[in-house]
């Protein structure tokens, strides 16, 4: 597996070189574009006072992730890729989890490197423009994913937070279906279904929360949140067991493809 790893990260080592400099080049612009006026009016910028910065640069770094878990099977879209791929003396578990492996490491390790960098170079360009103190945008991003964590350990938000968990599974699970099923803009093409696919799933738990909720009186304060409590936990189920559907699709689309 090591050989695999090493071997296919040589293979993939253009379009993750793409993928992060990308990433940074986004989050530079998303950087720049919130420091511009405080540049142009020479201000000190204390994104301290600010949790903003940090929840849309959660938001981003989860959609990059994303991105990165859609380049998962890159690299297999002619038959001469793919009879390289065959000629690795692997089995293909190996070789499906060898891909996984480097789309979790380059999505949360390198996409997060990315976004140290993209904001340190933000910090220097305050300090090189304004001449005044700078602050790191990092300590509200983890503030951010502290938010999320404590949902965990929060009983009356845990059923909301454990569906916001399972619904972030089904996503990355979702988009490694979509790289093994197409071959290009396997992003693009996921986000549509994925929105998709959002929009009915929030139409179908929205109204059954509406005409069940609706029917408790004004007093059933307690039942509404027993009910809507009970329907969280449900969805995280659904979701986790799509999450576990996608896998094995995912698997037997790329064990498909890569016998000739």
């Amino acid at each position: 597996m090591g050989y695999l790893l090493k071997q296919q990260t040589f293979v993939l080592r253009s379009s993750l070189s793409h993928l992060l400099l990308g990433t940074f080049i986004f989050f530079l612009c998303y950087f720049v574009f919130l420091s511009l006026r405080f540049w142009i009016n020479k201000s000190a910028i204390d994104v301290r006072t600010s949790d903003g910065w940090g929840y849309i640069a959660l938001f981003i770094y989860g959609l990059t992730i994303a991105l990165a878990y859609s380049m998962t099977f890159t690299g297999l879209e002619t038959r001469v890729k793919v009879i390289g791929f065959l000629m690795t003396p692997c089995n293909p578990i190996e070789k499906y989890l060898s891909r996984v492996i480097i789309a979790t490491v380059t999505g949360f390790v390198g996409i997060l490197l990315t976004y140290f960098l993209a904001d340190g170079v933000r910090m220097l360009l305050d300090w090189a423009i304004v001449g005044k103190q700078v602050h790191s945008t990092i300590p509200g991003f983890f503030n951010a994913l502290g938010d999320f964590a404590e949902g965990l350990t929060d009983t009356r938000d845990f059923p909301a937070t454990i569906s916001a968990l399972a619904l972030w599974v089904y996503s990355l699970t979702f988009f490694i279906l979509c790289s093994s099923v197409f071959r290009t803009k396997a992003f693009i093409k996921g986000i549509g279904l994925y929105n998709l696919f959002v929009i009915i799933g929030l139409i179908i738990v929205g109204t059954i929360l509406f005409l069940v909720v609706g029917n408790y009186d004004d007093g059933d304060v307690g039942d509404r949140e027993d009910f809507f409590n009970a329907t969280m936990v449900a969805v995280s189920v659904i979701l986790w067991l799509f999450s576990a559907l996608n896998v094995w699709w995912s698997y037997r689309n790329f064990k498909q493809s890569t016998i000739l």
